[in-house]
């Protein structure tokens, strides 16, 4: 009987263990993620790359005087091709039409059938609305 009641809490001491290790994990990875977000979780800072375009032409005159580098100039995708055709459908839309060609991209490309910003995307908002540009 002895050895069937150790067992029992061998058993019990390894879920124990199991849970504490499971405790560990997400705390460790609570505090990674504390970590590397915490400027925008807590500060109240936007994780965009947006400052990019004030080193560019002809936006440099418009640059804040403390912004003195990129947050991240290696990031310019979501600047330059996203955001202007997220704003662009957005514009059609709000003005009744539907966003299918941008006349100011070279000799025109397709706005609706882009994949690039997806406008069709169920996540991009209510009525195709865009949420990612105020």
């Amino acid at each position: 009987m002895a050895v069937v009641g150790g067992r029992r809490d061998l058993h019990r001491l390894i879920a124990v263990g199991r849970r504490h290790e499971t405790l560990l994990a997400a705390a460790c990875y609570l505090a990674l993620i504390l970590a590397l977000l915490w400027s925008s979780i807590i500060g109240g800072k936007v994780l965009s790359p947006g400052d990019v375009a004030f080193f560019q032409q002809p936006f440099v005159s418009e640059r804040p005087a403390s912004l003195v580098r990129a947050s991240n100039p290696d990031l310019t995708d979501p600047v330059w091709q996203f955001f202007p055709d997220q704003w662009r459908t957005r514009q059609a839309l709000e003005h009744g039409a539907l966003p299918l060609w941008n006349n100011n991209v070279g000799a025109g490309r397709p706005l609706l059938a882009s994949q690039q910003h997806a406008p069709l995307f169920p996540p991009e908002g209510k009525e195709g609305k865009t949420k990612t540009i105020a």
